[in-house]
């Protein structure tokens, strides 16, 4: 989930996936096809051992930090937000909550009354 919201995020940078499609089909497929033969050739090698010279704080800071991306851009739905931001940022992703607070504030409201009347 991570790498697929970062390769979005990387490519929407450089390219507009409603302007032109087929040129960004094209890099993120390119994208994943090298990243699935660096993967497999490092399983091929049998080079995971070098995963264990990783010191235990960067493991463990890679997996918050991936999992800080996947909970905020689990904020779009959990929110009912329309307009959400496609970067992967706290600072675009925050911008983005706070400009739409009208409309999470009528979300709120709504399920409240909803829940009141069942």
């Amino acid at each position: 989930a991570v790498a697929s919201l970062l390769i979005a995020s990387m490519l929407g940078a450089e390219v507009s996936a409603t302007e032109n499609p087929a040129l960004y089909l094209h890099l993120a497929f390119t994208a994943t096809f090298f990243a699935g033969v660096i993967q497999a050739s490092l399983g091929i090698l049998r080079l995971g051992f070098i995963v264990d010279f990783l010191s235990h704080a960067a493991i463990v800071g890679f997996m918050g930090g991936a999992a800080t991306v996947v909970c905020l851009q689990q904020l779009k739905g959990m929110l009912g937000l329309e307009h959400f931001t496609t970067s992967t940022d706290l600072v675009s992703v925050m911008r983005s909550v706070f400009s739409q607070t009208h409309q999470v504030q009528y979300l709120i409201t709504h399920h409240l009354l909803v829940a009141k009347d069942n």
